[in-house]
């Protein structure tokens, strides 16, 4: 199985020696995008297997997939405060994240490209970090009980 924790070492990668090359533009935009790439398929598959997500598997996944942990907000306890404020920046996170590389696969001209792969990197390894710190603590058993009584489903 792949490890998406790999783009984003190429996000690194390409963001530390873009200077180095003679393609520096394509290499920072590039970074910007396998940043995206890796929180987004991490975050995906992690969805998925702990809090219920029913990936599409078309390119509406990307939206889906927020709007899916955001709702998901209504779903889970108060009691759940630090988990429910670290999913919700996660999303954030997310989200900031597209429009970045959007930007950067698409746009003629991108202005502070330093900034956009650095700030990138950054967030993709903050929304690992985020997964990474509740992952042993929660308990997803009851998280995937107030999902199941919440009954909303992705298409919603």
């Amino acid at each position: 199985m792949f490890d998406w924790k790999d783009f984003l070492e190429l996000a690194r990668y390409l963001n530390n020696r873009a200077a180095q090359t003679n393609v520096e533009k394509a290499s920072k935009r590039s970074a910007v995008s396998r940043a995206y790439y890796a929180a987004y398929c991490f975050l995906r598959d992690y969805a998925e297997k702990n809090l219920s997500f029913s990936p599409q598997h078309t390119s509406d996944d990307h939206y889906l997939l927020v709007k899916y942990l955001l709702d998901l907000l209504d779903a889970i306890p108060n009691e759940y405060g630090g988990f429910k404020e670290q999913l919700h920046d996660i999303a954030d996170t997310l989200q900031d994240l597209r429009v970045y590389r959007n930007k950067c696969d698409y746009d003629a001209d991108v202005e502070n490209l330093d900034f956009l792969a650095a700030v990138s990197i950054a967030n993709a390894e903050r929304v690992f970090s985020n997964i990474g710190s509740f992952e042993e603590s929660v308990d997803y058993n009851k998280i995937k009980a107030f999902i199941q009584k919440w009954g909303k489903s992705v298409s919603e």
